[in-house]
């Protein structure tokens, strides 16, 4: 699969990320104000659609993947999104204690930046990477 640098990860990331973000939030947005739901429940909804743009977008342009090991890295990304997501709706659980529900949408952005570094951080280094090619390293010496 082909290499892009740092700074082209990092680009189609935030591209990526952002497009994940948007839906997340046009989901939370679209329960909270049609169907009267909380936040708080509308939150994991929004975060499960958004899953899939965000692995999707990923596994493509952020840390091209080769297809056959997308298996594994779905199960590594979900890991890392959901420990992201837990730490999110805690967050997002006392923001709406402090500020009040009335501030869901500002809350919700800004715990959704601050879970976003490490979250490139762990797909770079863990969830995308291709594993054969460090056995193979490991193999040659």
């Amino acid at each position: 699969m082909q290499r892009i640098d740092l700074s082209s990860s990092v680009a189609y990331f935030i591209l990526v990320g952002s497009c994940a973000a948007a839906v997340h939030l046009a989901v939370v947005y679209g329960l909270v104000t049609a169907l009267a739901m909380p936040a708080l429940w509308a939150n994991p909804l929004g975060f499960l659609t958004a899953f899939a743009v965000s692995f999707v977008g990923h596994s493509r342009w952020t840390f091209p993947l080769d297809p056959t090991l997308h298996g594994q890295a779905v199960k590594r990304f979900f890991l890392i999104a959901g420990t992201g997501f837990l730490l999110n709706q805690a967050a997002f659980y006392w923001g709406l204690r402090w500020v009040g529900p009335q501030a869901y949408l500002p809350l919700l952005v800004a715990v959704m930046v601050l879970v976003a570094g490490a979250t490139f951080l762990l797909g770079k280094l863990w969830a995308f990477a291709d594993t054969r090619e460090a056995v193979h390293e490991t193999t040659r010496h």
